[in-house]
C-alpha cells in the first residue's frame, strides 16, 4: 500500500511539473515579447512589433 502511494505521488507531481513548465514557457513568451517593446497577440499566439 505505501509503495502505490508513493508511486501515484511521483505521477501526480510529474504531471504537476510539466503542466507548470508549459504555464511558465507561455509566461516567458510573452514576458519577452512585452520587454522587446512588442505587444503579445493572444488570438495568434505571436508577438508583433510596430
Amino acid at each position: 500500500m505505501k509503495r502505490q502511494w508513493c508511486l501515484g505521488l511521483c505521477v501526480v507531481s510529474f504531471a504537476g511539473g510539466v503542466v507548470a513548465g508549459l504555464w511558465l514557457d507561455d509566461w516567458l513568451d510573452v514576458d519577452t515579447c512585452l520587454d522587446r517593446g512588442g505587444r503579445w497577440n493572444y488570438d495568434r499566439q505571436d508577438c508583433e512589433f510596430q
